[in-house]
């Protein structure tokens, strides 16, 4: 026994020494290192970041990252477990570090180093996960180990953007040949994330294929071969796509990506390889699972996807139709069903489908989508050519009807025994329920659209009988108004609507109907008909306007030549004497040129230089430089004002407002110089007094009225001049300092007599989210009203605001402290003094939401 004790004291004794590079010390520390501090630290690494995987919501419709650290909401959740691995391998640096003549002798020690740089980098903290990942580079030899630090280095300046640094590391990792195959394909791995970050697809592909053949652990697996396969899938290598997809669903990798992998998979099918009825036959049985009801939307839109590929394009729109309608929380889904229809009518082309399908998608994509702009442009244009269109079909139909009696008399005397039909039919639905009028336009309220019984009778729908839609459209406006194409339009005016409500009738003893009695007279209907001479040549004028709208949304948007070249040969030919025949002449001109149609091209041509010697658009044509040259001239304002923009962009303010400057001198009287000024505006409020800010707004009101800028100018200024203010004109100047402390400040009601316990919820949550952190709390006494809870030591701006959006959203220890409502804010030192010398809450506040909360 004694012996044995003494056997221990020995291997104690000399095993705690971690200078001396003998056996029994290595053995001491490398264990001790190992059981007591990283296999501890590592496993509470592993479930944090466990923790951060489960919270991501895959967007399976785009392309998936092949790692996932979370966003800044999840980084905080996870601070307590980070800190405590960091802690532990600090301390294991800190007792058991062997570091003899310049070289680390126990083992575990890069290990730590490489696990402490992996919690800061979760944790999102950078600077200091750098200074780890730069360290294990530089201060280890063995290649895996450099390797590491390498990967992480360049994961890290991936995550900041930082993209001279990310080049620079990549070019380091390219040179390296790690020894074990698990660094091989980490490094591959993010050699991959590299490429598809730059969007060199190709390449990725290659680094992807080396990473998921080296890396065994299946979850990671799975993610980088799904990530392979939609790469496959993009560049239409289907059989190689179906492959991959295929590899995921055999790896099991939870329920989620199995699904969206069959899915993507039957999107992606290879039909050379195997006969197609066996992937609708897992589609159709996916359908009938009842656990998969919220993924209808998916499973439809891939049927879609296989109808199209495989020719069957009314199928295809069948199951498109079918995706839209089950798609119910799924946005994203219904977005990109809709979009595929809009893109499948406008590619026809069948533009009032188009328009009808960009319509609904404009009505649900989110503002983040990759298309969203594209989305909300070809709605806009398309809307505007839908309207020009029915303006042309209303006034051909009215004037159809004008010049023959006969079908006149006979559509206006349908138009009244439809109306007295609905009025009996009004009355007697009133009486059944006693439930009022109907606000559903399409529905019930004919009174509003008194054409669906007329066409109900006649078996005919009502949009397929030009007159009486025209008439109809006239009879809507003279109750609506004019109004443009857009959800809610009922609301636009409430007044009218008001009014028509209003607008009831009885029938002597019976419930009153909203209905209007005019309709069942003729004169009612013939208001609308250009029956003088004044109102035919508005009727035509109108035409004129909305074909020459027509050729011109067709040309400059939508680049349908051909259909542009038709609608100015129309408006030409029928409007020989009109206003706008020159303008067309030159329009048909210039899409004859567009074509490369010689013959058409020296025709109009030849009919302006003749017809028109003196006009513009004949000088043009003779001196072609003449109009290069404006086109170029627009070009270089253009590319200048984007330069500015991107200087802006990048807090840049005193070079935006010289180059703003500099632009009257070089572009006077250019073409967007409303935005110029309205860029230098928005720098000066970046950069000077309030005061400044609001005298640059008001120029650019006075020198640029009836522009988007002027709006928006406005807009901010009455934001400004609305906005609280200090009672005293002479408070207090804030500034901004990002380097300097900053305290947390919440303002606690006086009468509220818990302080001392929400200090103590403060105070543990400072210890489970900011362990390695000194921060003191105190309680501050203020004014009559309330006293400061105050939290000290933050050390700059930046871990001020990680501070207060992690002391905000905590649903642990301070639920009860933010149920609480009171204000909150963050403060550098100087601005601390100032406001409290001064009482001064309301200004700091307003400098607060200006400043920190942008």
């Amino acid at each position: 026994m004694k012996r044995l004790f003494c056997i221990l004291f020995l291997f104690v004794l000399f095993g705690c020494s971690t200078n001396k590079d003998k056996a029994l010390n290595r053995f001491f520390h490398r264990t001790t290192t190992h059981y007591n501090y990283y296999y501890n630290a590592r496993e509470i690494f592993n479930a944090a970041v466990t923790k951060v995987e489960s919270s991501q919501k895959d967007d399976y419709s785009e392309l998936l990252p092949l790692f996932v650290y979370g966003d800044e909401s999840s980084a905080r959740s996870i601070f307590p477990e980070m800190d405590v691995a960091i802690e532990k391998s600090s301390t294991a640096i800190k007792k058991h570090s062997m570091r003899i003549k310049r070289q680390e002798r126990n083992n575990w020690i890069d290990d730590c180093y490489l696990l402490i740089g992996k919690a800061y980098f979760y944790k999102k903290e950078y600077f200091n996960a750098k200074e780890n990942f730069d360290y294990l580079f530089r201060s280890f030899k063995d290649r895996d180990t450099r390797v590491q630090g390498l990967i992480w280095s360049a994961r890290t300046s991936m995550e900041e953007k930082d993209l001279g640094k990310v080049d620079y590391w990549m070019k380091k990792l390219e040179e390296e040949n790690p020894e074990s195959d698990k660094v091989k394909a980490e490094m591959y791995a993010v050699l991959a994330d590299y490429e598809i970050k730059k969007k060199n697809f190709d390449r990725a592909i290659e680094m992807l294929e080396k990473a998921v053949t080296r890396t065994k652990e299946k979850k990671k697996r799975a993610r980088f071969t799904y990530v392979l396969a939609q790469l496959y899938h993009q560049k239409f290598e289907y059989k190689k796509a179906t492959r991959a997809y295929s590899e995921v669903i055999k790896m099991r990798p939870g329920y989620e990506m199995e699904f969206q992998a069959k899915i993507a998979r039957a999107r992606a099918y290879d039909f050379k390889s195997k006969d197609v009825s066996v992937v609708k036959k897992e589609m159709n049985k996916l359908l009938r699972d009842k656990k998969n009801k919220e993924y209808r939307d998916q499973i439809y839109f891939a049927l879609a996807e296989l109808a199209f590929r495989e020719g069957d394009e009314p199928l295809g729109i069948e199951y498109l139709r079918k995706s839209a309608a089950s798609s119910t929380s799924n946005i994203k889904q219904k977005t990109q069903s809709y979009l595929r229809l809009a893109k499948y009518y406008y590619n026809k082309p069948e533009y009032r489908n188009a328009h009808m399908f960009y319509d609904s998608t404009a009505a649900v994509v989110p503002k983040n989508y990759e298309f969203y702009d594209e989305v909300m442009s070809r709605k806009d244009y398309l809307t505007d050519l839908i309207k020009n269109m029915d303006i042309i079909a209303r006034e051909d139909s009215l004037q159809l009807i004008v010049f023959d009696e006969k079908k006149r008399r006979k559509v206006i005397g349908q138009l009244i025994d439809d109306a007295k039909a609905e009025k009996e039919r009004k009355i007697k639905e009133l009486e059944q329920d006693n439930s009022g009028s109907n606000n559903n336009f399409f529905a019930n309220d004919n009174n509003k659209n008194p054409f669906n019984a007329a066409t109900a009778t006649s078996g005919k729908w009502y949009f397929y009988n030009p007159s009486t839609m025209a008439l109809g459209v006239s009879s809507f406006q003279r109750v609506w108004g004019k109004r443009p194409l857009e959800d809610d339009w009922r609301r636009s005016n409430k007044n009218n609507a008001t009014t028509l409500q209003n607008d009831t009738s009885s029938n002597e003893d019976g419930p009153k109907i909203d209905f209007d009695e005019d309709r069942l007279s003729e004169e009612y209907y013939l208001k609308d008909l250009p029956l003088d001479d004044s109102s035919l040549i508005a009727s035509n004028k109108s035409i004129e306007e909305a074909m020459f709208n027509v050729g011109s949304i067709f040309r400059e948007n939508i680049q349908d030549y051909r259909a542009a070249i038709e609608t100015f040969e129309k408006l030409v030919s029928r409007f020989p004497e009109g206003e706008l025949l020159l303008p067309s002449y030159y329009q048909l001109y210039r899409l004859a040129l567009e074509i490369d149609d010689d013959k058409r091209t020296a025709k109009y041509r030849k009919i302006i230089v003749d017809n028109y010697p003196d006009s513009e658009y004949a000088e043009i044509i003779l001196d072609p430089t003449s109009a290069k040259v404006v086109r170029e001239n627009k070009k270089r304002v253009e590319n200048y004002y984007a330069q500015a923009y991107e200087y802006y962009q990048n807090k840049k303010y005193d070079i935006v407002i010289a180059r703003c400057e500099k632009a009257k001198s070089i572009f006077p009287e250019n073409h967007i110089a409303s935005k110029y000024d309205f860029l230098k505006a928005l720098s000066i409020g970046h950069s000077n007094t309030v005061d400044t800010f609001k005298m640059a707004l008001e120029s650019v009101i006075e020198l640029h009225p009836n522009t988007e800028e002027e709006a928006k100018a406005k807009e901010i200024l009455n934001k400004i001049m609305n906005a609280p203010t200090n009672e005293n004109n002479n408070g207090p100047v804030y500034q901004k300092n990002e380097t300097e402390q900053h305290y947390f400040v919440m303002m606690v009601a006086n009468s509220d007599k818990q302080m001392q316990m929400y200090k103590a919820y403060v105070a543990n949550f400072n210890n489970a989210y900011f362990s390695g952190k000194k921060y003191s709390v105190e309680t501050i006494g203020y004014d009559a009203e309330f006293d400061l809870l105050t939290i000290k030591g933050l050390e700059n701006e930046s871990a001020a605001i990680t501070y207060f959006k992690a002391f905000l959203e905590n649903k642990d220890h301070l639920a009860k402290l933010n149920q609480k409502g009171y204000n909150a804010f963050i403060i550098n030192i100087s601005n601390f003094g100032e406001m409290y010398k001064k009482r001064d809450t309301s200004g700091y506040l307003t400098f607060f939401l200006g400043n920190y909360m942008k």
